[in-house]
């Protein structure tokens, strides 16, 4: 009966050691499934994330761009395609006469989203000025006469890259008065109508920001960088 009584303790003892160690082994694999997502200070369980999304938030307005996309603000997911679409946009956007470009770059875990990269604003204003139909109508309307609009339309085809001179031109060889309204509404009707939309959304921002080479390569790095993160944590 001792015998028996001795097994029994012995047989209870060895399951309370083999549960501990059980246990322990549970631990630690629950310990090596569990991963982390790092980034300033911010620590995300990656094992209670659903959806994880590389993206980006971006305006680029510009001169040759479609009148949908120009002042549209674009939310798209980041890809390698993607990525090689929005290079080409930037370089075609650097050389246009105008455009407004910002980007955020950020990775989201379900509602969390952990910034990346955010650019600072670039814009370049208009600088050009001609004598187009759409300036012709609008003055025509005003009530120009046929003398008057004869002799603004004999600036057609020129290019002025200095406003002073092209108002006084115009309003010299149209006869009109020199005045606050001319001085604030030929050099818009001079630009075109999508050039004077878009100097009439900028017109709150104070100084020109141009972008150069190392800004797109800054910009297109930051892209790349997220979708290599985004990879690396799948």
């Amino acid at each position: 009966m001792k015998l028996f009584d001795r097994l029994i303790k012995s047989i209870i003892v060895m399951i309370f050691f083999l549960s501990l160690f059980a246990l322990n082994q549970m631990q630690e694999i629950k310990s090596l499934l569990t991963r982390f997502y790092e980034y300033d200070g911010k620590k995300i369980n990656l094992t209670q994330v659903k959806l994880i999304e590389p993206r980006v938030d971006y305006i680029i307005s510009y001169d040759d761009a479609s009148d949908l996309d120009t002042f549209y603000r674009h939310s798209e997911q980041i890809n390698k395609k993607e990525i090689a679409t929005l290079e080409k946009i930037l370089q075609k956007a650097q050389q246009s006469d105008f455009y407004e470009i910002r980007f955020l770059v950020y990775l989201l875990f379900d509602d969390t989203k952990i910034v990346l990269y955010k650019s600072p604003l670039f814009f370049k204003t208009v600088h050009r000025y001609s004598v187009n139909e759409n300036m012709l109508r609008v003055l025509k309307n005003y009530g120009i006469d046929a003398f008057q609009y004869k002799g603004i339309a004999s600036l057609q085809g020129n290019i002025y890259t200095d406003k002073e001179k092209f108002v006084d031109d115009v309003v010299r060889l149209g006869k009109l008065k020199k005045s606050a309204w001319s001085q604030k509404n030929i050099p818009l009707l001079g630009m075109g109508e999508k050039a004077a939309s878009f100097m009439r959304h900028v017109e709150r921002y104070e100084h020109e920001n141009l972008l150069q080479d190392k800004d797109i390569k800054a910009i297109i790095k930051a892209l790349r960088d997220a979708y290599q993160t985004y990879m690396s944590i799948q």
